[in-house]
């Protein structure tokens, strides 16, 4: 049995005495350039098994177990809050408009008493 190598391995990988190999980053910068690289990975694994062509894609994205997988991941979690987000602002403007819309409809305070 061979025994895992302690001590730095690569450049930010480490393996703890446990064995259990974490990655330090150096600064926010290289933080962010992992986290885009795992990124990449991630949307390379979900495409490698896709046909070439531009149709037959299109249906293996809209598979129930693809699109299921996408939205109950990392990546999908994130584009809901996005969606939610921004629906919100939206609907926030939309209800301050439409108020502004029928506001001048109604009558003044002064003359309802």
């Amino acid at each position: 049995m061979v025994k895992p190598r302690r001590g730095p391995r690569t450049r930010n990988n480490y393996v703890t005495k446990s064995g259990k190999s974490i990655k330090l980053n150096r600064n926010a910068l290289e933080k962010w350039v992992n986290r885009k690289d795992a990124k990449q990975q991630r949307a390379a694994i979900r495409r490698a098994d896709l046909p070439k062509g531009r149709i037959p894609r299109f249906f293996a994205h809209m598979n129930p177990k693809r699109v299921y997988h996408y939205w109950f991941s990392r990546d999908g979690g994130i584009m809901a809050m996005k969606i939610l987000g921004i629906s919100i602002t939206v609907g926030f403007i939309l209800l301050v408009g439409m108020f502004a819309y029928f506001r001048k409809d109604l009558p003044k305070i002064a003359d309802v008493s």
